[in-house]
């Protein structure tokens, strides 16, 4: 009985494991592990509209720069071509030729049974180049109107020629229109011949024309006549007299 009875002392537990160590345990005389910091301002990735700005500039200062060398071309051109007509003028001293409208008749007038007045007029222009060294080409396009006014009341197509040097040419041109009978404008023409007898109407003619000085020709331009005239009575079985007559002259260098 005293053999089976037997006592066995109890395993002490192990020791518990530190769950820091001491040499690792941070102390309160050291300092925490921090991540080193620096003034450099994040990298960022440019854009695509950044990317693109240059270029951008790049092709505005070029468009800039070929506006500015047309302005310039445009310029440089305007005062050769001034340079170059004053010189020619006064090498060959050139004078503007001078027109003149002689008559002026109506050569048709009808009434048809609409009541609408057809009118057909001829005027007789004389133009004289003075000119020794230059003749004058009178180009197709060119148109001749009369008014009442601010009125039309024909116009025509003016002839295509040359005009030589020293040289005077009659011209006629045919100048056709119609309105009503009843209409505003034939009674203002009857109200205006019966109270004084006179009519008082204007004739403008624009011309393209070149010069031509030896074998050379010059730029186009164009001939304008503003001419005001003071007519007797419109009759169709009589020629209209002139009474007065004042013309003015321009030319226009065309583009």
């Amino acid at each position: 009985m005293a053999d089976r009875l037997r006592i066995h002392p109890a395993a002490s537990p192990p020791p518990e494991e530190a769950s820091v160590s001491s040499k690792t345990r941070p102390t309160n005389h050291e300092p925490p592990h921090t991540v080193p910091t620096t003034n450099e301002p994040p990298h960022t990735v440019p854009t695509t509209n950044e990317r693109s700005l240059p270029n951008r500039r790049c092709r505005y200062c070029s468009r800039l720069t070929c506006m500015l060398w047309t302005i310039l071309t445009a310029v440089a051109f305007t005062l050769l071509a001034g340079a170059a007509a004053g010189i020619m003028y006064l090498v060959f001293r050139f004078k503007i030729p001078t027109y003149s409208i002689n008559r002026l008749a109506l050569s048709a007038f009808k009434v048809d049974g609409n009541l609408t007045v057809r009118a057909s007029f001829v005027v007789t222009i004389t133009a004289d180049n003075p000119n020794a060294k230059m003749g004058i080409y009178y180009l197709d396009g060119g148109r001749l109107s009369v008014l009442y006014g601010d009125n039309l009341l024909g116009s025509g197509s003016f002839p295509v020629f040359y005009q030589g040097h020293r040289n005077t040419t009659v011209i006629n041109v045919i100048v056709s229109g119609e309105a009503p009978l009843a209409g505003p404008l034939v009674t203002a023409l009857r109200r205006q011949q019966r109270e004084t007898g006179t009519v008082p109407l204007a004739v403008h003619g624009d011309v393209p024309v070149r010069a031509k000085v030896g074998k050379l020709k010059l730029w186009r331009a164009t001939a304008q006549a503003r001419c005001n005239l003071l007519v007797g009575a419109v009759n169709p079985e009589a020629r209209i007299g002139i009474l007065s007559n004042t013309c003015s002259f321009k030319f226009k260098l065309s583009s």
